[in-house]
């Protein structure tokens, strides 16, 4: 239902496909529920439940002539009640711009918080000015790839709060807690939409984008695959020196809420079957122990380990769990536990400004979070940010066309070096070698450090053209930007695999494994404190001639101007602080007040030096 007082505006492929969007409220036969709106699906692993839609809310959209089509709410020309609690609130309307790890996790948590307050009034109905209360509110996020089609889609999901030396980074236990959260509410939405119970309003853009680019929606292809690998990580000691800075930080971080422990060499081997130790490591340790066997203290003081095993790690597909997150986000907004008439949906396109881009100015409140692609709009270009871009490649591995092995055969696959060792952990480093099953493993990532904007866009996988012509097209300098990609991603890909089998030498065996899918992205790292390298928040302040960005204050009736916040340098941390920042940036955004967040994130582009 759209609120009273709001205009709709269409999206151009919404307005073709209103009764195909319509139709897809229909119930399924069987789905009505009775009682209360709101039934729960537990999933098995993390006990999260994940509201569904109510009878009542799929009575309302079973014909055509009681629904509507999808659309974004224009700014509203008066306020209203919420029909459930009566409480006089004004829809907001909010747009995101950039659907990897950041810009998913603000629109989740967006409506995760709304939830909540809706919740408080409607059980105290306390309208006092400390209460927070939302009437409707609606998320379009926007995204010219759709959901996870840069860096956040090619990275490999390796979850855990260490660093290269075995320390804590900054608020990283806190931070791998907050993407748990999210993985459960991902997973647990993924069970609701598997068992076919619920039928959401269509994603009339993201179905049209995903339909062209793939022929079939990949979400819907891959549904009840697995989000997460849960075998742990773990960091083998590349050298001398790593095996001793592994060992002396691993017991304070394990204080600190770590749960990282150390593994020496036979430890490491037999969570890795086929591992390579290297002998630097191996002759060291094996010295060590032989020279200080009478000698508690030196032999305290020297110790060095082989690897670091974080038990509690997970190795996350994260194309398949931002998709689910989405499908956890649209589950909050269209279902009973927030105010009616919320709602998310997304846009395929680009932007490249702020202020000019008439189709931004409908929003209340607008959220950059698109990673290294926020260069590419006006506000943010030239130097205004002072993250600087990295672009790497990653290889998916699988084993050879003969050598598949039946996923269900347990036996077999503990045996063979054509898939990888059951339960083993994932494995940190560069290279890494991340599983997302016995036949599935990212390896990554090359580093080159002069990425531009441009190459930003050319994330996500990298297509070969084996069969190349000789006409004249190939001249062009499109063809060949093109080729010159995939000379760098062969070679890259030969690169990674050549390192990878140096860890586990399985790799470099053609016979067993070969390189299916080689990925390019880009991501923007940001500048290092003595904290280390964290994520930038703050408000986009208003340039020379634009009125946007802040609130008019002149009279107690004025017009709310749209404010626009700025999400970015997650850099190689995005999937260990998203869910955190999705947190902080959602209630900033919503309450208007960024006190929510840390100061140590703190920086307000346009603003200049001295604002970080």
């Amino acid at each position: 239902p759209v609120p009273a007082g709001c205009r709709a505006r269409m999206s151009s492929l919404a307005s073709t496909s209103a009764s195909t969007s319509a139709a897809v409220w229909a119930a399924r036969p069987g789905g009505a529920r009775q009682g209360r709106g709101f039934e729960t699906a537990t999933h098995v692993a993390c006990k999260n439940k994940v509201p569904t839609l109510s009878a009542r809310r799929r009575r309302a959209f079973r014909h055509p002539s009681n629904a509507s089509p999808t659309c974004t709410l224009a700014c509203p020309e008066q306020s209203r009640g919420d029909a459930k609690t009566g409480l006089a609130t004004a829809p907001t309307n909010i747009a995101i711009i950039g659907a990897g790890f950041a810009g998913v996790a603000i629109a989740y948590h967006v409506f995760k918080y709304v939830s909540e307050k809706h919740a408080e009034t409607t059980e105290t109905n306390d309208t006092s000015e400390n209460q927070h209360s939302f009437g409707p509110v609606t998320i379009t996020l926007i995204d010219e790839k759709a959901i996870a089609g840069g860096a956040s889609g090619v990275a490999a999901g390796l979850l855990h709060p260490y660093t290269p030396r075995g320390k804590l980074i900054w608020r990283g236990v806190e931070g791998v807690d907050a993407t748990l959260a999210l993985v459960a509410a991902a997973e647990a939405a993924e069970v609701v939409m598997e068992s076919g119970d619920v039928l959401l309003p269509r994603d009339v853009e993201l179905d049209a984008f995903l339909e062209k680019k793939n022929g079939t929606s990949k979400e819907t292809k891959h549904r009840g695959q697995a989000v997460g690998y849960r075998a742990g990580v773990c960091r083998p000691a590349r050298d001398w020196k790593q095996a001793l800075d592994l060992a002396k930080h691993c017991g304070g971080a394990y204080d600190m809420g770590g749960r990282g422990v150390a593994v020496d060499v036979c430890g490491l081997k037999t969570l890795v079957p086929g591992i390579s130790v290297p002998i630097e490591v191996a002759d060291a340790i094996a010295f060590e122990k032989e020279q200080h066997t009478t000698d508690e203290t030196t032999q305290e003081n020297n110790k060095a380990t082989a690897g670091l095993y974080v038990p509690e790690g997970v190795v996350l597909d994260t194309a398949r769990y931002l998709c689910s997150l989405w499908d956890a986000t649209r589950l909050l907004a269209f279902g009973d536990e927030t105010p009616d008439g919320c709602g998310a949906s997304i846009e395929i396109r680009t932007v490249a400004s702020l202020q000019d881009d008439c189709e931004l100015q409908n929003f209340h409140a607008v959220v950059v979070a698109c990673g290294a692609g926020a260069g590419s709009i006006s506000e943010l270009g030239g130097d205004k940010l002072p993250t600087k871009l990295q672009g790497g490649h990653v290889v998916e591995m699988v084993p050879a066309v003969s050598s598949f092995v039946d996923d269900n055969d347990t036996e077999t696959q503990n045996s063979s070096s054509k898939s990888w060792p059951a339960g083993a952990p994932g494995i940190l480093g560069s290279p890494y070698i991340a599983p997302l099953g016995p036949q599935r493993l990212l390896v990554g990532t090359t580093k080159d450090y002069g990425a531009t904007v441009c190459d930003a866009r050319n994330a996500g996988v990298v297509e070969f053209n084996d069969d190349e012509s000789n006409d004249e097209s190939n001249a062009s300098s499109e063809s060949n930007e093109k080729s010159d990609r995939q000379k760098q991603a062969r070679s890259a890909g030969v690169d990674l695999v050549h390192k990878a089998s140096q860890i586990y030498p399985p790799l470099g065996d053609t016979h067993s494994w070969v390189v299916d899918t080689t990925r390019y992205g880009v991501r923007a790292n940001p500048p290092r404190s003595n904290l280390g390298s964290l994520p930038l928040v703050g408000r986009i302040l208003p340039t020379h001639g634009d009125d946007g960005g802040e609130k008019n204050h002149d009279s107690k009736h004025a017009e709310t101007k749209q404010t626009r916040w700025y999400v970015g340098g997650l850099g190689a941390r995005g999937l260990v602080y998203h869910g955190m920042l999705g947190e902080i940036v959602a209630r900033a955004v919503l309450e208007d007040d960024d006190t929510h967040v840390p100061k140590e994130l703190r920086f307000d582009p346009g603003k200049g030096e001295g604002s970080v």
